[in-house]
């Protein structure tokens, strides 16, 4: 009976299970061989794909690009020679000297060399969308937004910051969240649970949980008007008004004692640049909270 195995070589170097963490494949990457957790990496369905767009792009436009360019022809001679390898060698010579797109002179015959224009018409249209069709599909296969990483002039400054929101909402925080169970489980928890190990009423209590920093991607003015927008509710403090404009040590970079300005009774202004994008500035509703 015959049977399969696998074999480990300089076992002793590797590092024991208990200080490893494994990380295995997103659900949702394709499955082979019954595989649950140890399946193909999200990468795996665009191969095929990608080693096609490499031999168009290497090997099939640089073929159509000098056919286009130079012409393909065939040239007909009459051999002086008689024996088959002397008729070869005058291909072979013949075929060596002649120079593509440029002049070329034969010292023959002229009733004995015909020359003949072949047009191939080469697809290049053709391959040219074979190629943006293959580098959508790898683009879908992560599940991104394709006009954000494939034609980026079908965006501007706003459509593209959504974009990145979409694939920061719906692709990279599922993953983050689904590596850090992983990691938790395996390294934070597992520690946990061996420091308490005799506190049973804490295990039952609390579980490690990671947690990512939020991704944000905005415009600052966006930002701005909304942050005021909330000050205009109640009034926010120095300290929170920094925070979430993202403007370090903003306390410190103000006259606490400086009137607002400019603005006054129900006046309210806008300031903007060549681009549309505009800042409003809102009216102080008296000295700040230190």
């Amino acid at each position: 009976m015959a049977s399969k195995g696998s074999t480990m070589e300089n076992a002793y170097y590797m590092v024991p299970s208990t200080d490893m963490i494994y990380l295995w494949n997103p659900l949702i990457s394709a499955k082979y061989h019954n595989a649950w957790f140890y399946d193909g990496s999200m990468v795996l369905p665009m191969l095929d794909a990608a080693r096609v767009i490499r031999k168009i792009i290497g090997v099939d436009f640089p073929a159509m690009a000098e056919a286009t360019w130079a012409g393909m022809f065939i040239l007909t001679v009459k051999p002086q020679g008689q024996e088959q390898s002397q008729k070869q060698s005058e291909y072979t010579a013949i075929a060596a000297n002649l120079v593509r797109g440029g002049p070329n002179v034969l010292m023959e015959d002229p009733e004995e060399v015909s020359f003949n224009s072949v047009d191939f018409s080469p697809k290049v249209t053709e391959f040219k969308d074979l190629t943006d069709f293959l580098i959508r599909y790898c683009v879908a296969t992560l599940g991104l937004p394709q006009t954000m990483f494939f034609d980026e002039s079908a965006s501007n400054s706003a459509t593209m910051i959504g974009k990145i929101q979409l694939a920061i909402s719906t692709v990279i925080n599922p993953l983050r969240e689904q590596f850090g169970r992983q990691i938790c489980d395996q390294w934070y928890q597992r520690w946990f649970e061996l420091l308490y190990k005799d506190n049973q009423e804490i295990l039952q209590k609390f579980r490690i949980k990671m947690v990512w920093d939020d991704l944000h991607i905005e415009e600052w003015f966006d930002k701005i008007e909304a942050v005021n927008e909330l000050d205009s509710r109640k009034q926010l403090t120095d300290d929170a008004y920094g925070e979430l404009t993202g403007i370090e040590n903003y306390p410190n970079k103000v006259d606490q004692n400086a009137e607002t300005t400019p603005g006054g009774d129900n006046k309210k202004i806008k300031f903007g640049d060549e681009k549309g994008n505009s800042l409003e500035i809102k009216q102080k509703k008296g000295d700040r909270v230190k």
